[in-house]
């Protein structure tokens, strides 16, 4: 997968590598939001300084601040 997830205290950071498509955007908006649920963090940072090509990228990065927003 295109993602690795790390975390600091309260943030949560998504480091996301490569070609990233439609097919390969979905399971690493899963991934990211499954670590949002478990660990509920304060910030959230999407690291896209190794992505060398992407197609899926406002849906990608929308959906997680919507996921985030939702929290109590």
């Amino acid at each position: 997968m295109a993602v690795t997830l790390e975390t600091e205290q309260e943030t949560l950071i998504a480091v996301l590598n490569g070609e990233i498509d439609h097919h390969c955007a979905k399971g690493m908006r899963s991934a990211i939001d499954e670590k949002i649920e478990s660990c509920q963090p304060d910030v959230l940072i999407l690291d896209f300084g190794g992505v060398t090509f992407m197609t899926d990228r406002i849906g990608l990065i929308m959906g997680r601040q919507r996921h985030g927003n939702r929290r109590p």
